[in-house]
């Protein structure tokens, strides 16, 4: 599965400016981005899960959008299946490969390949699916608090299998995750992560939400209730979860705003946690190193990064577009084995 280059990885958190960056780094090193996102890669499903459009592409070729049907299942096993054979194809042409987005355990998955986690019992995942959100949440707190802790309070499919594989194996599917260790390669990566201050992050996100309502966030999820059955997955994800709750008047629309927000905020720390620990916990190369003096340090006592309670400190490289391009042409020169992962505040010009 090996390239001469490595897979170019932009990741960070939601609203941070992956794509958009993903499209600038493509079109400097002739290459095809291919999306890493659960949610995008369900048709119709386009203004809450923040799909580029066709313009915002920049004639950049995009990869694993709009490729599902929603009211079918979609989990990491199928996306890696169809992203190694893109992957696979683009190499082929000659051009080089960026991933852009911030579903964490596609990434470690995409990277390392899946554990092998038995457990299977239709029955049981049958009576599990006839059950709404919270019930299920409290069987997966009560039967395995370890997932429980780690997976979203919304994510319908994972908790789902999190349950029947505990009650199955009596083996927590976070143990299992962890006996695996992910110590084999897959790919050789050159991994970014945009970190930002609180404010800026904050910031984007509000501005998101309201672009996203402004846009037609609503009359979007309106027609695809009519379209798709009401408990398809992508529903349950931010923005369109909130958007049902409003069409069914459980909310109002200020109160919608204000939870999309808040929970894309929460999403944002979630997502940082991974990236702080993650390399750690693989023997990713990660940089800036300690003693580095070309490095600054995000810090959550001064405010300058997504504030306490979201994410700690971070060494970071302040970087603009060009800084940047040409650290990645030094990587791709020199050659990167294994993974190598380089956090940077990107400056208002990226």
């Amino acid at each position: 599965m090996f390239s001469n280059n490595p897979l170019i990885l932009i990741t960070g958190a939601t609203c941070s400016g992956k794509s958009s960056l993903a499209i600038k780094v493509a079109k400097e090193f002739n290459a095809e981005v291919v999306s890493i996102d659960s949610v995008q890669v369900y048709k119709d499903f386009d203004i809450g899960s923040a799909k580029v459009t066709s313009k915002e592409t920049k004639g950049v070729k995009h990869h694993l959008l709009s490729i599902w049907e929603p009211n079918e299942k979609f989990n990491v096993a199928k996306y890696l299946k169809i992203a190694d054979e893109v992957i696979s194809n683009i190499y082929k042409q000659g051009k080089n490969v960026v991933i852009a987005g911030g579903t964490t355990m596609y990434v470690t998955s995409l990277i390392h390949g899946l554990a092998k986690i038995s457990g299977q019992n239709e029955d049981l995942r049958n009576k599990l699916e006839s059950k709404d959100i919270k019930t299920l949440y409290k069987i997966l707190s009560r039967v395995d608090n370890e997932s429980a802790k780690i997976l979203n309070p919304n994510d319908k499919t994972r908790i789902i299998r999190a349950i029947e594989v505990k009650l199955t194996s009596k083996k927590s599917i976070q143990s299992i995750i962890q006996e695996h260790k992910f110590l084999s390669l897959k790919y050789n990566v050159l991994s970014y992560v945009i970190c930002q201050t609180r404010e800026e992050l904050y910031s984007k996100i509000n501005l998101r939400t309201k672009q996203m309502i402004d846009d037609g966030l609503i009359d979007e999820t309106k027609t695809l209730l009519k379209k798709y059955d009401n408990n398809a997955a992508p529903f349950l994800s931010i923005g369109y979860k909130q958007a049902v709750e409003f069409l069914q008047n459980k909310i109002s629309k200020d109160e919608m705003i204000e939870e999309i927000s808040k929970c894309t905020r929460h999403l944002a720390k979630r997502q940082m946690t991974y990236l702080r620990n993650e390399p750690m916990k693989r023997g990713w190369d990660v940089y800036p190193k300690d003693d580095d003096k070309n490095a600054m340090l995000l810090s959550s006592d001064n405010s300058t990064i997504v504030g306490k309670g979201v994410i700690k400190d971070f060494l970071v490289y302040n970087y603009n577009i060009n800084e940047l391009i040409n650290d990645i042409n030094i990587n791709l020169t020199q050659g990167v084995s294994g993974v190598k992962l380089t956090y940077i505040h990107v400056k208002s010009d990226i």
